[in-house]
């Protein structure tokens, strides 16, 4: 500003005054494509209304900052990706950050290798996925049929062919298994039933790769023991087995324990869980052993709000509730499958019910305690939306970086679905169960084979109505953008 001086011929004062200047926010860049589910590789381009503004960017989900990549031409991206970028014009206040969450999914088909119930003795209905040996073969069970109508363990080429590798409930043998197998370090495989054994209430049990099985332990065996386990064992960094049991424990309630077994069959109970005090109630799911060598785990009810906990338990059986789901539309509920850690030390997994579409979650669980909800599943009258609803299996980490899953219902012929979510939670279902397509349904938990596509069982449908094994076919997104 100018001081003010009289001019001489009138001797009036004239003043020249600064205004203040304004702030300026730069224009927000727009992103192109528009965010979504892709089964192309892209070429993104981003672009400034504001001229002479330089974009920022980042593509690995962080918020970009002056130091990040400047964006100069378009650029390729193959797998699933988040891009933030922000404008930021000379003078001017930057832009506010945007973010774009493209998807890039497979084509997927599916191919039935084998359909289960084609005889008597063959199995019927497997209520568990398989596991693929270190021979390449694929191994599962079957929950009814064989011999004597308790179960199966089988073995499945990749081409297709099937082998009974043993009939279970002769005797005092295991019966009625509903979880899926683990292959031990010893090279022989591992599993549980829920029936069965010298007291009728489940079994670990061990099976060779020739077929010979034996009970390591039979449950029940005293009045504070675990009764009924669900889910499959893990193998310890100690070379022990560690599960859990639906019911049984040291509390009167009898409402599940964590057990360790030696591979000498010595049992140990780790934790009874109770009614009380805010302990999780009814462990349907099995454990993990996390990279800081505690074991994390699901129980579908219990907790301080009774919708279901996170708990963790150590070696040495120092059980503790990390996280109560809240329910209702807000969070999840009812966890039954197991959880998934992820190379970033956060720990993913799915609620049955809850949720803003109230049928189910994908959630993610960090270790210092926060739970955020990345997808949400619409159920709806007739049971879900077209990306399904109510998953029950646990998560798999794709090779492509996205998490896949299965739903119970919903797809659709309302007989469910398997399902992606990228890492920013954009939900889509990959492919859907029932007579749209080849007619089974009720798919189980997936894995991802060694040739990258997705294997898994339903438990029911297929040719003989006592349900298959399937393949996913993979078929990685086109290159050309």
């Amino acid at each position: 500003m100018r001081p003010c001086k009289p001019t001489l011929a009138f001797a009036v004062s004239t003043c020249f005054f600064a205004l203040p200047t304004l702030a300026v926010t730069t224009a927000n860049p727009k992103l192109t494509p528009a965010a979504g589910s892709y089964h192309e590789a892209l070429s993104v381009s981003i672009i400034d209304a504001t001229k002479g503004a330089v974009i920022y960017y980042t593509t690995d989900g962080t918020v970009p900052t002056m130091d990040s990549r400047k964006y100069t031409v378009p650029f390729k991206i193959e797998k699933s990706t988040i891009v933030k970028a922000f404008a930021s014009a000379p003078d001017d206040t930057p832009s506010a950050v945007v973010t774009a969450d493209y998807a890039i999914l497979p084509r997927v088909t599916a191919t039935i290798l084998y359909s289960f119930g084609v005889s008597a003795a063959n199995g019927r209905y497997p209520f568990a996925g398989v596991i693929q040996g270190s021979d390449g073969n694929f191994y599962g069970t079957t929950a009814y049929g064989g011999k004597f109508d308790a179960g199966t363990v089988f073995q499945v080429t990749p081409d297709g062919t099937e082998t009974i590798l043993h009939s279970f409930g002769s005797g005092t043998d295991a019966a009625l298994p509903q979880a899926a197998l683990i292959e031990g370090a010893d090279g022989n495989f591992y599993g549980t039933t829920q029936l069965g054994g010298t007291h009728d209430a489940g079994t670990v049990f061990v099976i060779s790769r020739s077929g010979k099985e034996s009970v390591l332990y039979s449950f029940g065996a005293y009045p504070s023991d675990g009764e009924e386990p669900y889910a499959a064992v893990t193998q310890g960094n100690d070379g022990n087995l560690y599960g859990t049991t639906v019911y049984g424990g040291a509390a009167a309630s009898s409402v599940g324990t964590v057990f360790k077994v030696t591979l000498t069959g010595t049992e140990t109970v780790l934790h009874s869980f109770a009614v009380i005090q805010g302990d999780g109630i009814e462990p349907y799911a099995g454990l993990i052993q996390a990279s800081n060598g505690d074991f994390y785990g699901t129980t579908v009810n219990g907790g301080a709000n009774r919708f279901g906990t996170i708990f963790r338990i150590t070696p040495e059986g120092d059980e503790s509730v990390v996280y109560s789901f809240r329910g209702g539309t807000a969070d999840g509920s009812g966890p039954f499958a197991s959880l998934l850690e992820g190379k970033n030390g956060n720990f993913y997994g799915t609620t049955y019910d809850g949720g803003a579409g109230t049928g189910g979650t994908v959630f993610k669980w960090t270790l210092a305690g926060k739970e955020t909800v990345l997808a949400s599943f619409v159920a709806s009258g007739t049971g879900g939306g077209p990306a399904g609803a109510y998953p029950y299996a646990a998560l798999i980490k794709g090779k492509d970086g996205n998490l896949y899953g299965t739903t119970e219902y919903g797809g659709a012929d309302q007989a469910g679905t398997a399902f992606s979510v990228t890492p920013g939670g954009d939900e889509s279902a990959i492919y859907s169960f029932g007579s749209s397509n080849v007619s089974f349904s009720g798919p189980n938990g997936l894995i991802q084979g060694r040739d990258g596509n997705l294997y898994g069982t339903t438990a029911n449908g297929g040719a003989h109505g006592g349900g298959v094994l399937f393949k996913l076919n993979h078929v990685e997104a086109s290159t050309t953008p």
